[in-house]
């Protein structure tokens, strides 16, 4: 099966690059940029991205769904440009869709927070959909919530291997 990978960004230009490295096997990846001051969007264009630029108006989830309504492929990894796909993941992934029993996958996101994984807090285990059929799951507007199927999470599948999540790589929050 065929896979789009979206991303929404905005001054993501340390991180795009090492993001989209690690979706090499994706059909197209579709990135939708909050009209970033740096250069994430020449450096996604460079690496082979489908890039479109819209202020989100502090809307960040709409660039995301409308990340998925670009795509053109069935199904969809939606990731942030912080967030890597590790290998097993990767693996996990292709042999998926290679014959799909479920409309989405859960996968295990990995927080890192100043370099360390955070494996408490209600960080850790940290299950959230990703990888779902186009059509059947939407990001919610409000910041910080996820995806959910259509159906409802318990009728996804769950993949191997995890997400790392590079949330905060130094003190400066803000």
């Amino acid at each position: 099966m065929p896979l789009s990978v979206t991303i929404a960004t905005k001054n993501e230009s340390e991180k795009i690059i090492q993001c989209m490295t690690a979706v090499s096997f994706a059909d197209e990846i579709v990135i939708v940029d909050d009209c970033s001051s740096d250069d994430t969007v020449e450096k996604a264009k460079r690496a082979g991205a489908r890039v479109l630029v819209r202020e989100s108006g502090g809307s960040f989830h709409e660039n995301k769904n409308l990340a998925i309504d670009e795509a053109k492929y069935e199904w969809i990894l939606s990731l942030d440009a912080d967030e890597i796909v590790s290998d097993e993941l990767s693996r996990s992934i292709q042999h998926v869709l290679s014959d799909p029993k479920h409309d989405g996958y859960l996968v295990n996101r990995h927080n890192y927070f100043l370099g360390r994984w955070i494996r408490g807090c209600g960080w850790y285990p940290d299950y959230i959909l990703r990888l779902f059929k186009k059509g059947t799951a939407r990001w919610p507007l409000p910041i910080h919530e996820t995806p959910e199927l259509d159906s409802g999470n318990d009728h996804a599948g769950i993949l191997n291997g995890p997400l790392i999540h590079h949330s905060y790589v130094t003190g400066a929050i803000f």
